[in-house]
């Protein structure tokens, strides 16, 4: 099942019978919810728009990941050193 990255689009924090309702819903996993205003979770597409119909002030937004260059430094490979 893909993650999804709720947020809540109303006045003050999320609001806590909203977060209950979500997870109950069959099939969903609540992965983070540190945020005041946001949730992760792990839920079927289909599911999660059912649930999100009777929640109006939440949208969804499907989790995406990007690759980072390594920002350490490599060393390079050691050149030959002429003979004196």
């Amino acid at each position: 099942m893909p993650n999804f990255i709720l947020k809540f689009r109303g006045e003050g924090p999320k609001p806590a019978d909203a977060v209950e309702r979500i997870r109950s819903a069959p099939l969903f996993r609540i992965l983070d919810e540190s945020s005041p205003r946001m949730l992760l979770v792990d839920a079927p597409e289909e599911n999660l728009q059912q649930v999100l119909e009777s929640l109006p002030d939440w949208k969804a937004y499907p989790e995406q990941t990007i690759s980072l260059e390594d920002p350490r430094h490599q060393i390079k490979a050691a050149s030959k050193r002429a003979k004196v």
